[in-house]
């Protein structure tokens, strides 16, 4: 095992984080707050241990030490933050560790109560981590530390492995540098529709990330109520955080004609407006809302849950269970690939129903199809094809299975299932089961979940494939 490789690569992702907690320090003077000296001190911890690790001498990682990498670093930057947010505001260890998953995991569920009144470091802190977990913090790694990129390269392509320029270390740049410019547009429209500058600030971090986490109790509705206005920038952004990063960066650079073309895109769209007037439908048929409160509820709340945002406008928990399950179904299938959001991808999704149809033509076919699968042109690989569904298959029994888990603590089927499923695909809205009376055991199995989502059971297919092999040898 290369220890000195691990340790380097771990140290330089935590040092991103410690960069970015210097950042609520700055936060709280501002608003007559005392600097959180939690955030400071562990910012500059790891900031000084990442900067002692650039004279360790390592050679570069192999496929299964990046997965280490990539599995622990998930694990202790949610510690440290926990540490600096129990320090900080004194809440339960368990609950700071629930919230600074959900953070970085970009899913939005929150145990914390009294956010209005929270200080302004905190309310920062949990969108910054949205918006840099869901980026992915090695992608900081790579472009701040230049030593990571010669032993951490695996670790760039175990957490996203999407490559648009000749190097991953160009790829990480580009994929920054639009993202960072989306937000600062969307910055600018929050504000100018309406929003203070804190709650833009806060507001569009947790959206382009598709994270969800909001400044208040009630979430976005309070600042729909306020200002309707931002109903419009807000429902664009979620769908625009949930994009293919390819898709972006070439729509960045004027080549709009790709939206078109990709059969990806076309489907996550058709489906988002698809399962939108399913809800809308659902709602005025069976929750008995208006058809202008339930046209403007149920748009909004699906594109939140097929984006895998987790932003809300009404209560969520005291839906009929048929609009709950539909929910529940658009944040199953989530955003496309290779975005912020989460799900089993608008990809996957496309693979099984091109896989069905030809399923079907030889069945019905009186002579053999030799018909490759292709999308976009390009012949897809059996292999894909067949993680693709394997993957589908473990997502719906994950979700079972917490679901299950959750509602022996006494909640029903329906609201467990929804709860889980929005754990896994990161979404982060909520029945009503997530708060800080929770059980402990629920709160665990939903960290837990969580974490699985983020990395899409790499953690499982590891352990699972470990024992494979060992088998096999």
């Amino acid at each position: 095992m290369n220890l000195k490789g691990l340790v380097k690569a771990i140290l330089s992702v935590l040092g991103v984080i410690g960069f970015l907690m210097l950042i609520p320090t700055m936060i709280d003077p501002l608003y007559g707050y005392s600097v959180p000296i939690a955030f400071l001190y562990l910012g500059i911890i790891a900031v000084l241990l990442s900067v002692a690790s650039s004279f360790i001498e390592a050679e570069p990682l192999t496929a299964v030490e990046s997965m280490v990498v990539v599995n622990l670093t998930w694990i202790l930057s949610s510690i440290i933050s926990a540490i600096a947010l129990y320090k900080t505001i004194e809440v339960p260890f368990i609950d700071a560790f629930f919230e600074s998953v959900s953070g970085f995991t970009g899913t939005g569920l929150t145990v914390f109560r009294n956010l209005d009144y929270m200080r302004p470091s905190v309310l920062i802190w949990r969108s910054i981590m949205q918006w840099s977990g869901e980026l992915g913090i090695v992608v900081f790694a790579v472009i701040i530390f230049p030593y990571f990129y010669r032993i951490g390269l695996r670790v760039y392509v175990a957490e996203r492995p999407l490559k648009l320029e000749a190097s991953f270390y160009r790829t990480a740049i580009e994929i920054l540098k639009v993202y960072s410019i989306l937000t600062a547009i969307g910055f600018l429209i929050y504000f100018y529709t309406g929003m203070t500058i804190f709650e833009s600030a806060s507001l569009i971090m947790t959206t382009m990330a598709t994270g969800g986490m909001s400044p208040y109790d009630r979430g976005y509705e309070v600042v729909f109520e306020r200002s309707p206005i931002t109903y419009i920038p807000v429902i664009a952004f979620m769908f625009i955080g949930a994009l293919n990063f390819s898709l972006l960066v070439r729509v960045y650079r004027g080549e709009l004609e790709v939206l078109k073309k990709s059969e990806e895109f076309r489907l996550y769209f058709y489906t988002t407006i698809f399962t939108s007037f399913l809800v809308v439908a659902s709602l005025i048929l069976n929750d008995k809302y208006d058809l202008w409160r339930g046209f403007i509820n149920g748009f909004f709340n699906n594109v939140s849950a097929i984006s895998t945002t987790g932003f809300n406008i009404g209560s969520v928990s005291t839906l009929s269970d048929t609009t709950k399950v539909l929910l529940t179904a658009s944040m199953f299938i989530g955003a496309m690939s290779f975005s912020t959001g989460g799900g089993i991808k608008a990809l996957r999704l496309l693979i099984f129903i091109k896989k069905f149809k030809l399923w079907l033509l030889k069945i019905v076919s009186p002579t053999p199809i030799k018909k490759a699968l292709t999308i976009d042109g390009v012949q897809i690989d059996e292999d894909d094809v067949s993680n693709a569904l394997v993957f589908m298959v473990l997502h719906a029994l994950v979700a079972l299975t917490g679901a299950l888990i959750v509602s022996s603590q006494g909640y029903s089927f329906v609201d467990s299932l929804f709860e889980v499923v929005s754990a896994i695909s990161c979404v982060g809205l909520s029945s009503g089961i997530t708060s800080s009376i929770a059980p402990i055991g629920v709160k665990a199995t939903l960290i837990t979940l969580m974490l699985l989502g983020r990395l899409e059971y790499v953690q499982i297919a590891s352990i699972m494939g470990y024992f494979v092999w060992r088998k096999a040898v």
